[in-house]
Parts: C-alpha cells; structure tokens; sequence
C-alpha cells in the first residue's frame, strides 16, 4: 500500500481499513506514504491485526495513528518509522493503542511523531483501557517522547 489517501472530516485508515470483525495479516509487506485526515495514516485495524517482517513507514494521520491505530495487534519483526500525527493534541505518531492489547517483538520504533501543541506519544499511545507491551523492541528518535502515558507501555523507557 502507498501513497493512498483517506480524505474528508473524521477519514482514517489511508492505507488500509479494516473495520470488521476479521483477522488482518501483513508479511513482508510494506504500507508507505499514505494520509488520513482523521484516524491512521498507515493501517486502521479495529480487531486482530498481525504484522510480521513488514514496514510501516512515512505515513500521517490527522489525530491518532500515524503508522497504525490499533484495536488488538501483534507485531513481529517490523519497523514503524517516520510517521506522524498533525493535529493539536494528536496521539500516537508510530502507533496508537486504542483497544485490546498491542504487543511488539524484536521491532523498531523509531522517528515518529506527535506534532502540534499539547500532541503526546511520538513512538507508541496506550489508550486507557488498552493494553501496549514491548519486548526486545527498539524505540529511539521519537518526538515528543517515546511512550505515553509515561510508564504505561510496559518496557519502554522515555
């Protein structure tokens, strides 16, 4: 997927969309360059996504998600670099835990963004309810911090 657009008041998943009640996977994949203005830039996954040795990378969502908005996801062997959220008080630059649990393994988080005045979660947002865990997974360069709420994603370190 690249270079997609989702566009309008409230659009999201501008790369891909799952809304239903189905099991997504990704491997060997790379979801590049796209834009929601609403919800997740990269991947808007409402149940069970499973992303293994893929890319996500350069996309931007207004609000939250700019890599994936997910609502139960596991990630193995991937990278989430050098996407972004635009809004005033957006989340989750990398990927925005919004339900169920969020689990990453030897992957990389690294150069995401939360831009816009009071914007938290560069790298990773635990939505409260959610539930974000990180095992041998590198997190670095992100802005304006790593993880968010601090000490909420279990094994990250701001």
């Amino acid at each position: 997927m690249r270079r997609n657009k989702a566009a309008g008041a409230g659009a999201y998943g501008g790369g891909i969309l799952d809304a239903g009640n189905s099991i997504s996977n990704l491997r060997s994949s790379w979801v590049n360059g796209n834009r929601a203005t609403g919800q997740a830039g990269g991947i808007l996954s409402r149940q069970e996504l499973n992303v293994r040795k893929s890319t996500v990378q350069d996309n931007t969502a207004g609000s939250q998600g700019g890599g994936i908005w997910s609502g139960g996801t596991r990630i193995d062997g991937s990278k989430l670099k050098g996407n972004r959220t635009t809004a005033v008080g957006s989340l989750g630059g990398g990927l925005f835990a919004g339900s169920g649990t969020a689990t990453l393994n030897r992957s990389e988080v690294s150069r995401n963004r939360a831009d816009g005045a009071g914007s938290n979660g560069g790298g990773i947002y635990e939505q409260p309810g959610s539930t974000a865990t990180i095992d041998r997974t590198k997190v670095a360069n992100n802005h304006p911090n790593h993880c968010a709420p601090t000490g909420a994603v279990t094994g990250c370190v701001n």
